[in-house]
């Protein structure tokens, strides 16, 4: 899901350590920069919410 960032979700995210990136997923594989489930991960790694236009959520991500 593609979810436009704007001020509010930055100050929510910040707020609530929203965490939305693969490294915070318990499928990424952190020695190989991979998802365990073959998801591409590059719109997902990157967990710098303050200078992006919009976040993608991955729909099987789960918290470690």
């Amino acid at each position: 899901m593609i979810h436009k960032v704007d001020d509010q979700l930055r100050r929510e995210a910040l707020v609530y350590a929203l965490r939305f990136a693969c490294p915070d997923c318990a499928s990424f594989n952190e020695e190989e920069q991979t998802c365990s489930l073959g998801f591409p991960v590059e719109d997902h790694k990157d967990a710098q919410i303050t200078e992006r236009s919009h976040v993608v959520f991955c729909k099987t991500f789960e918290l470690r």
